[in-house]
C-alpha cells in the first residue's frame, strides 16, 4: 500500500477489534472474567443469527388435497367422485402439468376399463366413486417445503398419498401413489389400481 491509499474501516469492524482486545487484554491482566456481554458490543456490530427455512403452510396444502374429491350433490348416500369428473382434462384439479399428463397417459393406456385394466378410477380406487368421505390420515411437512398427504379413501381401497407442492401461490399435487411399495406411485411403470 502506497501513502496516498487510505485504509477504510467500518465501524463494525473496528468496533469487534476493540472489544476483542478488551477481552484479550482482561484475560493477559488475570482477571477472572473472560467473556463479553453483548451488551458492551457496539451496536453497530452485526450480530449473525442463522436464518430459519420458512416451514410450509401444511393447513393449506391438506385443505388444497381435499378438493381432489367432491361428493356428487344430491346423492342419499353419498357418492365421492375424484376431481376430474366435474370438468375436462383435470381442469378442476390441484394437479400439476406432470400429474395431468400422468393421469392422461394412465386413461390412455387402458388403465380403467375393464378390459384392459382394473376397471378401477386411479384417484378413486373405485369404478362408481366411493361411498364416503375421503379422511386425511397425516399431513406432514417436509424440508423441501413439500407437505405429504395421506387420504384415507374406504375400508377396501389402499390409502392414497398426495404431495403438495407450492407453485405460483397454488398448492399442487406434484405426485400420487395409491397404496405403497414400488407400483403405488402414478409414474410407476406398472401403478396400483
Amino acid at each position: 500500500m502506497n501513502r496516498t491509499e487510505r485504509m477504510d474501516y467500518t465501524p463494525c469492524f473496528i468496533s469487534a477489534l476493540l472489544v476483542a482486545a478488551a477481552a484479550v487484554t482482561l484475560v493477559g491482566c488475570g482477571a477472572t472474567r473472560t467473556s463479553v456481554s453483548s451488551s458492551e458490543v457496539s451496536a453497530a456490530t452485526p450480530i449473525l443469527r442463522p436464518t430459519a427455512t420458512a416451514s410450509p403452510d401444511v393447513a393449506a396444502a391438506r385443505s388444497a388435497a381435499l378438493t381432489i374429491y367432491f361428493a356428487l350433490p344430491g346423492q342419499t348416500p353419498e357418492v365421492w367422485l375424484p376431481c376430474s369428473a366435474r370438468a375436462n382434462n383435470f381442469a378442476d384439479c390441484p394437479f400439476s402439468t406432470t400429474v395431468i399428463a400422468g393421469l392422461n397417459h394412465l386413461t390412455a393406456s387402458g388403465f380403467g376399463s375393464d378390459a384392459t385394466g382394473c376397471g378401477e378410477d386411479y384417484i378413486t380406487g373405485t369404478q362408481n366413486g366411493m361411498t364416503r368421505a375421503p379422511q386425511i390420515l397425516s399431513a406432514v411437512g417436509e424440508a423441501g417445503g413439500n407437505v405429504t398427504v395421506i387420504i384415507q379413501r374406504g375400508p377396501q381401497t389402499p390409502n392414497f398419498t398426495a404431495t403438495m407442492t407450492l407453485e405460483n401461490g397454488q398448492w399442487l399435487a406434484t405426485g400420487l401413489a395409491s397404496g405403497t411399495g414400488p407400483n403405488a406411485s402414478l409414474f410407476s411403470l406398472n401403478p396400483n389400481c
